[in-house]
C-alpha cells in the first residue's frame, strides 16, 4: 500500500487500516464503481471525495502530489462535521 497516504488517526494505527484494507485495496485497485466514489461539493480549494464502507460509514479522501490521502473514517453520515475539522488542521 505505498500508493497511499493516511492522515489523522488513520497513521500507524494497524486497527483502522485493518478495519478499511479491503476498501483500500479496492481504491488502489482503481475499483472505484463498486466502492461508489463521490466528489463531496461545498468546500472550496481542496477535492474531497468519499468512498462508501456501508451504509452508514464512509471514507474521506484526497490527493495530495499525485497519492490518494486517506482522511478520515466518517461514520453515520456526518461528512460535513468531518470536512469541518479536516480543513482547519
Amino acid at each position: 500500500m505505498s500508493d497511499i497516504y493516511y492522515w489523522r488517526e488513520n497513521i500507524g494505527e494497524e486497527d483502522l487500516l485493518t478495519t478499511f484494507k479491503q476498501e483500500i485495496e479496492q481504491l488502489l485497485a482503481g475499483d472505484y464503481k463498486s466502492l461508489h466514489l463521490e466528489q463531496l461539493h461545498g468546500v472550496s480549494g481542496v477535492s474531497l471525495y468519499s468512498i462508501r464502507v456501508n451504509r452508514e460509514t464512509r471514507l474521506l479522501l484526497t490527493t495530495h502530489k499525485g497519492k490518494l490521502c486517506l482522511l478520515d473514517a466518517v461514520y453515520n453520515h456526518d461528512c460535513h462535521k468531518n470536512t469541518s475539522e479536516i480543513l482547519v488542521c
